[in-house]
């Protein structure tokens, strides 16, 4: 008798702890606090995934005191299910209204998996609502940004990143703009 006792207590708290989840995991989809407005975020070096929850709190972002601790809290359950923290990478990104935590995907390791290992970015979390940057190995396109594509997510393409990243190191180089001819004459090689 004490035994089915117990046994009714884990099953009730294994089911309150996965329903905690859900509803914590929803404050992380929740659009953010942006207005009708966008936002510039920049994250610097070494910013841990903790710095950018109080970066994006502090910028009032993350709603009001008790919808900012949901959000950090849900985040950190979300970076224990992805691994997501290793990934912040340094950057100027633009939030849009409707933008959610986890709306912003920016690939920047070309050995990055599709996939359901550790490690890996499942392509079943790809969203619409989503933007995804690859700059893992421009002007390559990663297969994760083509599931992107295919996704209907919005993306931005490497081969204009890349692009405006060679015009800029020519300008800082010679002082001079890059004739945008001679660059697409040498990506059509």
């Amino acid at each position: 008798m004490r035994a089915k006792h117990i046994g009714i207590l884990v099953l009730l708290l294994v089911v309150t702890g996965i329903a905690a989840l859900f509803w914590l995991a929803g404050h992380v989809h929740r659009p953010l606090e942006l207005g009708e407005q966008e936002r510039l975020i920049v994250i610097e070096r070494g910013t841990s995934l903790h710095g950018l929850l109080r970066q994006l709190d502090r910028e009032g972002v993350l709603g009001d005191a008790q919808e900012s601790r949901r959000r950090r809290l849900g985040a950190r359950l979300y970076d224990l299910a992805t691994d997501v923290s290793r990934r912040i990478r340094v950057g100027e990104y633009v939030l849009r209204p409707g933008d959610t935590l986890v709306d912003v995907l920016v690939i920047a390791d070309p050995a990055l998996k599709c996939g359901t290992s550790h490690g890996s970015i499942n392509p079943s979390l790809l969203r619409p609502s989503m933007t995804v940057v690859d700059v893992s190995n421009p002007p390559l396109v990663h297969p994760l940004l083509e599931e992107a594509i295919e996704r209907g997510c919005r993306t931005v393409a490497p081969r204009a990143i890349y692009e405006h990243q060679v015009a800029a190191q020519y300008k800082v180089i010679t002082g001079k703009e890059l004739p945008g001819e001679a660059l697409a004459s040498v990506l059509a090689e």
